[in-house]
Protein backbone atom coordinates (compact mmCIF):
# COMPACT_ATOMS: atom_id res chain seq x y z
CA UNK A 1 0.00 0.00 0.00
CA UNK A 2 1.25 3.44 -0.87
CA UNK A 3 1.99 5.66 2.12
CA UNK A 4 -0.19 8.28 0.49
CA UNK A 5 -3.21 5.92 0.67
CA UNK A 6 -2.97 4.96 4.35
CA UNK A 7 -6.37 5.50 6.00
CA UNK A 8 -6.52 8.01 8.83
CA UNK A 9 -7.71 6.41 12.06
CA UNK A 10 -9.74 8.48 14.55
CA UNK A 11 -7.71 10.50 17.00
CA UNK A 12 -7.76 9.54 20.68
CA UNK A 13 -10.38 11.62 22.43
CA UNK A 14 -9.87 12.59 26.07
CA UNK A 15 -11.81 14.77 28.51
CA UNK A 16 -9.56 16.47 31.04
CA UNK A 17 -6.86 13.95 30.07
CA UNK A 18 -9.14 11.06 30.98
CA UNK A 19 -10.62 8.39 28.73
CA UNK A 20 -14.01 8.47 30.46
CA UNK A 21 -16.42 10.70 32.36
CA UNK A 22 -16.54 9.64 35.98
CA UNK A 23 -19.85 8.43 37.43
CA UNK A 24 -21.55 10.21 40.32
CA UNK A 25 -20.85 9.16 43.88
CA UNK A 26 -22.58 6.12 45.29
CA UNK A 27 -23.65 8.13 48.33
CA UNK A 28 -25.84 10.43 46.20
CA UNK A 29 -27.52 7.40 44.61
CA UNK A 30 -27.97 5.58 47.93
CA UNK A 31 -29.51 8.67 49.51
CA UNK A 32 -32.35 8.45 47.01
CA UNK A 33 -32.64 4.78 46.11
CA UNK A 34 -30.62 2.84 48.66
CA UNK A 35 -31.85 -0.03 50.77
CA UNK A 36 -32.98 -2.52 48.14
CA UNK A 37 -29.83 -3.34 46.17
CA UNK A 38 -27.13 -5.69 47.46
CA UNK A 39 -23.72 -4.10 48.15
CA UNK A 40 -22.36 -2.37 45.07
CA UNK A 41 -19.10 -3.68 43.64
CA UNK A 42 -16.90 -2.04 41.04
CA UNK A 43 -14.55 -3.08 38.27
CA UNK A 44 -12.16 -0.50 36.84
CA UNK A 45 -10.70 -0.96 33.36
CA UNK A 46 -9.18 1.25 30.68
CA UNK A 47 -12.63 2.39 29.57
CA UNK A 48 -13.82 3.37 33.05
CA UNK A 49 -15.55 1.98 36.13
CA UNK A 50 -18.42 -0.50 36.00
CA UNK A 51 -20.69 -0.86 39.01
CA UNK A 52 -22.31 -4.25 39.44
CA UNK A 53 -24.42 -6.22 41.91
CA UNK A 54 -24.56 -9.94 42.66
CA UNK A 55 -27.85 -11.50 43.78
CA UNK A 56 -27.04 -14.80 45.42
CA UNK A 57 -29.22 -17.93 45.30
CA UNK A 58 -32.09 -18.12 47.76
CA UNK A 59 -31.66 -21.92 47.76
CA UNK A 60 -28.16 -23.28 48.37
CA UNK A 61 -26.83 -25.88 45.98
CA UNK A 62 -27.35 -29.42 47.31
CA UNK A 63 -24.10 -30.55 45.76
CA UNK A 64 -20.66 -29.22 44.99
CA UNK A 65 -21.76 -28.18 41.49
CA UNK A 66 -21.71 -24.42 40.84
CA UNK A 67 -24.98 -22.50 40.64
CA UNK A 68 -26.51 -21.41 37.35
CA UNK A 69 -25.06 -18.06 36.33
CA UNK A 70 -27.44 -15.48 34.87
CA UNK A 71 -26.58 -12.01 33.53
CA UNK A 72 -29.25 -9.34 33.07
CA UNK A 73 -28.51 -6.40 30.76
CA UNK A 74 -30.79 -3.41 31.20
CA UNK A 75 -31.99 -0.97 28.57
CA UNK A 76 -31.68 2.75 27.88
CA UNK A 77 -32.45 5.04 30.80
CA UNK A 78 -33.07 3.01 33.94
CA UNK A 79 -29.87 1.36 35.27
CA UNK A 80 -29.45 -2.02 36.98
CA UNK A 81 -31.92 -1.25 39.76
CA UNK A 82 -34.75 -1.43 37.20
CA UNK A 83 -34.10 -5.17 36.70
CA UNK A 84 -33.61 -5.93 40.39
CA UNK A 85 -37.14 -7.37 40.88
CA UNK A 86 -36.65 -9.85 38.02
CA UNK A 87 -33.14 -10.70 39.21
CA UNK A 88 -34.46 -11.37 42.71
CA UNK A 89 -37.16 -13.73 41.42
CA UNK A 90 -34.68 -15.61 39.24
CA UNK A 91 -32.28 -15.99 42.17
CA UNK A 92 -35.14 -17.56 44.14
CA UNK A 93 -35.44 -20.38 41.58
CA UNK A 94 -35.51 -23.95 42.87
CA UNK A 95 -32.36 -24.44 40.79
CA UNK A 96 -29.58 -22.54 42.60
CA UNK A 97 -29.08 -19.39 40.55
CA UNK A 98 -26.65 -16.49 40.94
CA UNK A 99 -27.64 -13.34 39.06
CA UNK A 100 -25.44 -10.47 37.91
CA UNK A 101 -26.92 -7.05 37.17
CA UNK A 102 -24.78 -4.07 36.28
CA UNK A 103 -24.98 -0.47 35.13
CA UNK A 104 -24.07 -0.28 31.46
CA UNK A 105 -21.84 2.59 30.34
CA UNK A 106 -23.25 6.02 31.10
CA UNK A 107 -25.92 4.74 33.48
CA UNK A 108 -26.29 4.57 37.23
CA UNK A 109 -22.86 4.44 38.83
CA UNK A 110 -20.84 3.39 35.79
CA UNK A 111 -18.53 5.66 33.82
CA UNK A 112 -19.13 7.11 30.36
CA UNK A 113 -16.23 6.16 28.05
CA UNK A 114 -15.17 9.01 25.78
CA UNK A 115 -15.82 6.82 22.74
CA UNK A 116 -18.61 6.12 20.29
CA UNK A 117 -21.12 3.84 22.03
CA UNK A 118 -21.11 0.99 19.55
CA UNK A 119 -22.21 -2.53 20.52
CA UNK A 120 -18.55 -3.52 20.72
CA UNK A 121 -17.94 -1.03 23.53
CA UNK A 122 -20.62 -2.76 25.59
CA UNK A 123 -19.17 -6.18 24.71
CA UNK A 124 -15.86 -5.09 26.25
CA UNK A 125 -17.68 -4.12 29.44
CA UNK A 126 -19.50 -7.46 29.67
CA UNK A 127 -16.39 -9.47 28.83
CA UNK A 128 -14.53 -7.65 31.59
CA UNK A 129 -17.17 -8.60 34.12
CA UNK A 130 -17.28 -12.26 33.05
CA UNK A 131 -13.48 -12.47 33.21
CA UNK A 132 -13.39 -10.74 36.59
CA UNK A 133 -16.02 -13.11 38.03
CA UNK A 134 -14.51 -16.12 36.21
CA UNK A 135 -17.90 -17.05 34.77
CA UNK A 136 -17.32 -19.22 31.71
CA UNK A 137 -20.92 -20.07 30.78
CA UNK A 138 -23.89 -17.80 31.42
CA UNK A 139 -27.58 -17.48 30.64
CA UNK A 140 -27.81 -14.02 29.10
CA UNK A 141 -30.95 -11.90 29.32
CA UNK A 142 -31.22 -8.54 27.57
CA UNK A 143 -34.07 -6.08 27.92
CA UNK A 144 -34.77 -3.39 25.29
CA UNK A 145 -31.39 -1.86 24.36
CA UNK A 146 -29.84 -4.59 26.48
CA UNK A 147 -31.38 -6.99 23.98
CA UNK A 148 -29.18 -5.83 21.14
CA UNK A 149 -26.14 -5.82 23.45
CA UNK A 150 -26.92 -9.44 24.29
CA UNK A 151 -27.75 -10.53 20.73
CA UNK A 152 -24.65 -8.92 19.23
CA UNK A 153 -22.49 -10.23 22.11
CA UNK A 154 -23.52 -13.81 21.39
CA UNK A 155 -22.86 -13.18 17.70
CA UNK A 156 -19.15 -12.92 18.54
CA UNK A 157 -18.85 -14.75 21.87
CA UNK A 158 -21.30 -17.63 21.64
CA UNK A 159 -19.01 -20.00 23.56
CA UNK A 160 -19.57 -17.92 26.70
CA UNK A 161 -23.38 -18.11 26.51
CA UNK A 162 -25.59 -21.12 27.26
CA UNK A 163 -28.91 -19.51 26.40
CA UNK A 164 -30.29 -16.15 25.35
CA UNK A 165 -33.49 -14.33 26.35
CA UNK A 166 -34.42 -11.13 24.52
CA UNK A 167 -37.15 -9.04 26.16
CA UNK A 168 -38.64 -6.35 23.87
CA UNK A 169 -35.26 -6.19 22.14
CA UNK A 170 -33.90 -3.36 20.06
CA UNK A 171 -32.24 -3.72 16.69
CA UNK A 172 -35.02 -4.48 14.22
CA UNK A 173 -36.34 -0.97 13.58
CA UNK A 174 -35.35 0.48 10.21
CA UNK A 175 -33.98 4.00 9.71
CA UNK A 176 -35.52 4.05 6.25
CA UNK A 177 -38.96 4.16 7.87
CA UNK A 178 -38.12 7.53 9.43
CA UNK A 179 -38.46 10.83 7.62
CA UNK A 180 -35.37 12.46 6.13
CA UNK A 181 -35.84 15.37 8.55
CA UNK A 182 -35.84 13.05 11.58
CA UNK A 183 -32.66 11.33 10.41
CA UNK A 184 -31.06 14.73 9.82
CA UNK A 185 -31.92 15.99 13.31
CA UNK A 186 -31.01 12.72 15.05
CA UNK A 187 -27.44 13.00 13.82
CA UNK A 188 -27.01 16.59 14.86
CA UNK A 189 -27.67 18.05 11.43
CA UNK A 190 -24.61 16.14 10.15
CA UNK A 191 -22.34 18.54 11.99
CA UNK A 192 -24.05 21.74 10.95
CA UNK A 193 -24.55 23.09 14.46
CA UNK A 194 -27.77 21.26 15.33
CA UNK A 195 -26.26 19.16 18.12
CA UNK A 196 -28.17 20.75 21.01
CA UNK A 197 -31.52 20.36 19.27
CA UNK A 198 -30.60 16.80 18.34
CA UNK A 199 -29.63 15.87 21.91
CA UNK A 200 -32.87 17.32 23.24
CA UNK A 201 -34.97 15.41 20.72
CA UNK A 202 -33.21 12.13 21.47
CA UNK A 203 -33.44 12.61 25.24
CA UNK A 204 -37.12 13.53 25.02
CA UNK A 205 -37.69 10.35 22.97
CA UNK A 206 -35.73 8.06 25.30
CA UNK A 207 -36.10 9.90 28.57
CA UNK A 208 -38.43 9.40 31.52
CA UNK A 209 -42.11 10.09 31.79
CA UNK A 210 -43.75 12.01 34.66
CA UNK A 211 -42.86 11.14 38.24
CA UNK A 212 -45.54 10.68 40.88
CA UNK A 213 -45.23 13.13 43.76
CA UNK A 214 -45.61 10.29 46.26
CA UNK A 215 -42.85 8.09 44.77
CA UNK A 216 -40.57 8.44 47.79
CA UNK A 217 -43.23 7.32 50.24
CA UNK A 218 -44.25 4.42 47.97
CA UNK A 219 -40.65 3.35 47.56
CA UNK A 220 -39.97 3.41 51.29
CA UNK A 221 -43.12 1.43 51.98
CA UNK A 222 -43.03 -1.13 49.14
CA UNK A 223 -39.35 -1.36 48.19
CA UNK A 224 -38.91 -3.72 45.22
CA UNK A 225 -42.58 -3.47 44.33
CA UNK A 226 -42.33 0.29 43.72
CA UNK A 227 -38.94 1.03 42.18
CA UNK A 228 -39.30 4.59 40.80
CA UNK A 229 -37.81 4.10 37.34
CA UNK A 230 -38.66 7.58 36.08
CA UNK A 231 -37.21 9.18 39.21
CA UNK A 232 -34.01 7.17 38.74
CA UNK A 233 -33.69 8.45 35.18
CA UNK A 234 -34.16 12.04 36.29
CA UNK A 235 -31.52 11.51 38.97
CA UNK A 236 -29.13 10.29 36.27
CA UNK A 237 -29.74 13.35 34.12
CA UNK A 238 -29.13 15.68 37.06
CA UNK A 239 -26.16 13.87 38.63
CA UNK A 240 -24.35 11.83 35.97
CA UNK A 241 -22.31 14.17 33.77
CA UNK A 242 -22.00 11.59 31.00
CA UNK A 243 -25.52 10.16 31.01
CA UNK A 244 -27.15 12.26 28.30
CA UNK A 245 -24.06 11.99 26.09
CA UNK A 246 -24.30 8.20 26.44
CA UNK A 247 -27.97 8.19 25.50
CA UNK A 248 -27.32 10.23 22.38
CA UNK A 249 -24.42 8.05 21.25
CA UNK A 250 -26.31 4.83 22.03
CA UNK A 251 -29.30 6.00 20.04
CA UNK A 252 -27.17 6.87 17.04
CA UNK A 253 -24.61 4.08 17.02
CA UNK A 254 -25.53 1.46 19.62
CA UNK A 255 -27.81 -0.70 17.51
CA UNK A 256 -31.37 0.42 18.08
CA UNK A 257 -31.81 0.45 14.30
CA UNK A 258 -30.84 -1.78 11.38
CA UNK A 259 -29.17 -4.66 13.22
CA UNK A 260 -30.82 -7.32 11.08
CA UNK A 261 -27.52 -8.94 10.19
CA UNK A 262 -26.91 -9.61 13.88
CA UNK A 263 -30.19 -11.48 14.17
CA UNK A 264 -29.51 -13.22 10.86
CA UNK A 265 -26.15 -14.44 12.15
CA UNK A 266 -27.91 -16.04 15.14
CA UNK A 267 -30.18 -17.87 12.72
CA UNK A 268 -27.25 -19.04 10.60
CA UNK A 269 -25.43 -20.35 13.70
CA UNK A 270 -28.57 -22.07 14.99
CA UNK A 271 -28.50 -19.87 18.09
CA UNK A 272 -32.10 -18.75 17.48
CA UNK A 273 -33.22 -22.17 18.73
CA UNK A 274 -31.49 -21.38 22.03
CA UNK A 275 -33.21 -18.01 22.23
CA UNK A 276 -36.50 -16.91 23.76
CA UNK A 277 -38.00 -13.61 22.57
CA UNK A 278 -40.63 -11.93 24.76
CA UNK A 279 -42.70 -9.08 23.32
CA UNK A 280 -45.17 -6.75 25.01
CA UNK A 281 -48.72 -7.03 23.69
CA UNK A 282 -49.16 -3.24 23.44
CA UNK A 283 -45.52 -2.18 23.01
CA UNK A 284 -45.50 1.15 21.19
CA UNK A 285 -41.75 1.07 20.47
CA UNK A 286 -41.35 -2.44 19.11
CA UNK A 287 -44.84 -3.48 18.00
CA UNK A 288 -45.39 -7.22 18.19
CA UNK A 289 -46.72 -7.63 14.64
CA UNK A 290 -43.75 -5.75 13.21
CA UNK A 291 -41.20 -7.64 15.33
CA UNK A 292 -42.66 -11.05 14.51
CA UNK A 293 -42.74 -10.24 10.79
CA UNK A 294 -39.12 -9.04 10.83
CA UNK A 295 -37.92 -12.17 12.64
CA UNK A 296 -39.85 -14.47 10.30
CA UNK A 297 -38.31 -12.72 7.31
CA UNK A 298 -34.89 -13.63 8.73
CA UNK A 299 -35.88 -17.29 9.06
CA UNK A 300 -36.17 -17.17 12.85
CA UNK A 301 -37.03 -20.59 14.32
CA UNK A 302 -36.68 -19.75 18.01
CA UNK A 303 -39.53 -19.31 20.47
CA UNK A 304 -41.37 -15.98 20.39
CA UNK A 305 -43.97 -15.26 23.09
CA UNK A 306 -46.27 -12.27 23.53
CA UNK A 307 -46.80 -11.14 27.12
CA UNK A 308 -50.38 -9.95 27.46
CA UNK A 309 -51.48 -6.75 29.14
CA UNK A 310 -48.21 -4.85 28.97
CA UNK A 311 -46.41 -2.41 26.70
CA UNK A 312 -42.65 -1.98 26.43
CA UNK A 313 -41.88 -2.39 30.14
CA UNK A 314 -42.34 -6.16 30.08
CA UNK A 315 -39.68 -6.95 32.68
CA UNK A 316 -40.90 -4.26 35.10
CA UNK A 317 -44.67 -4.56 34.90
CA UNK A 318 -44.97 -8.31 34.27
CA UNK A 319 -42.05 -9.50 36.35
CA UNK A 320 -43.61 -12.72 37.63
CA UNK A 321 -44.86 -13.68 34.19
CA UNK A 322 -41.43 -12.95 32.72
CA UNK A 323 -39.79 -15.18 35.32
CA UNK A 324 -42.25 -17.98 34.50
CA UNK A 325 -41.59 -17.73 30.76
CA UNK A 326 -37.83 -17.70 31.29
CA UNK A 327 -37.74 -20.64 33.68
CA UNK A 328 -40.02 -22.70 31.42
CA UNK A 329 -37.68 -21.92 28.52
CA UNK A 330 -34.62 -23.00 30.52
CA UNK A 331 -36.36 -26.21 31.57
CA UNK A 332 -37.33 -27.05 27.99
CA UNK A 333 -33.81 -26.25 26.78
CA UNK A 334 -32.28 -28.54 29.41
CA UNK A 335 -34.59 -31.35 28.32
CA UNK A 336 -33.48 -31.25 24.68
Amino acid sequence: MSLYNVPALPHLFRINRKTSILPPSSSSFDAQFGGVLPPAQTLTTYHGTTTYYIIKPSHPSPSSSPPRHVVLVHGVGTPAIGLLPLATLLAASSTPTTVLIYDIWGHGLSSTPAETHTPGLFHIQLLGLLSHLQWTGVHLIGYSFGGIIAASFIQFHSSAVESLVLIAPAGLLRRVNQSAWTRFIDFGGWGWGWESLSAKRIYDFLGPGPVEESWQENFKEKGLAAIPRNAVQIWEKENHEGHVASLVSMYRYGGIYDMHETYRSLVERGMDTKTLVLLGETDGFFEKEYMIAELKQLGWMGEVRVVEGVGHNVAGEKTKETREFVEAFWKALAGK
